[in-house]
């Protein structure tokens, strides 16, 4: 759910299973040139749907994109570990750092704080 602008276009499979494939379709290469070479406009241009959605995707059904969804699914689930992960290491070094220049805690301090 959300609010776009109409130069933005929500693609949203309808089996969560295929969200990968759905991924790397909108992501290929064929599918942006497809968006280019139909697109319109000379200050911000954009291509319609119609024009898109033409473009070819693996069937679905296939033993081989099954297996890809899979494997991009673990791809994609590691993605957002990582992210979260980089998130609170961020964090913690935004907190500590300052308090380490400016003398207020030390390293022995710091570690307490992060194995807490």
């Amino acid at each position: 759910s959300g609010v776009c602008s109409t130069d933005i276009l929500v693609l949203s499979p309808t089996i969560n299973e295929l969200s990968p494939l759905v991924l790397a379709a909108a992501n290929d290469d064929a599918t942006v040139e497809r968006a280019v070479q139909n697109s319109n406009g000379t200050r911000m241009p954009r291509a319609k749907w119609a024009d898109i959605s033409t473009t070819p995707v693996p069937n679905p059904d296939a033993t081989e994109t099954k297996h890809f969804c899979a494997k991009a699914d673990e791809l994609i689930d590691l993605c957002r570990s990582l992210i979260v992960e980089s998130r609170t290491l961020a964090a913690t070094r935004d907190e500590l750092l300052p308090l380490l220049m400016s003398g207020k805690i030390t390293v022995a301090d710091a570690e307490k704080r992060i194995a807490e």
